[in-house]
């Protein structure tokens, strides 16, 4: 059965909730975060891209959901930047630092875009456009 684009975006949710959930845990030792942060760069990036691509840049101008878009744009803008800023932190507390601000920030924002936005897709677009949306996402998702 093909996925669509709500369940291909949370079932990404769940990959990345794993790695936080063991990222923010105060018995992850350093050298197994920074395996976490390799494991979570690729898949954020591919996530965020395929994401902005697929669903933001078709609700951005929908009265009901360009708030949570543009709110997502700047939230994956902010956990891009920081963790570009991780890859050259030489210092491990304030690399460790940022880390748990990168897992705080991305926590929050896939609980806002569950609870949220992902209900309203679900109204605002067809069984068939969400089943289209979901092959558009998940084909570009594999090529990042």
């Amino acid at each position: 059965m093909e996925k669509d684009l709500i369940s291909a975006i949370k079932e990404d949710h769940k990959k990345i909730k794993k790695i936080i959930k063991e990222g923010l845990d105060e018995d992850t030792e350093l050298d197994r975060k920074y395996e976490l942060f390799e494991d979570l760069n690729k898949l954020v990036i591919a996530h965020a891209k395929s994401e902005e691509a697929v669903l933001y840049a078709q609700t951005c101008n929908l009265e009901e959901t360009k708030k949570n878009a543009f709110e997502g744009f700047e939230e994956h803008g902010l956990v891009e930047l920081l963790m570009e800023e991780m890859k050259s932190e030489e210092n491990d507390d304030r690399w460790s630092a940022k880390f748990t601000v990168v897992c705080e920030l991305l926590d929050h924002h896939l609980e806002k875009e569950e609870e949220e936005y992902l209900p309203l897709i679900k109204n605002i677009f067809s069984k068939e456009e969400r089943r289209i949306m979901g092959e558009e996402y998940i084909e570009m998702f594999e090529r990042l």
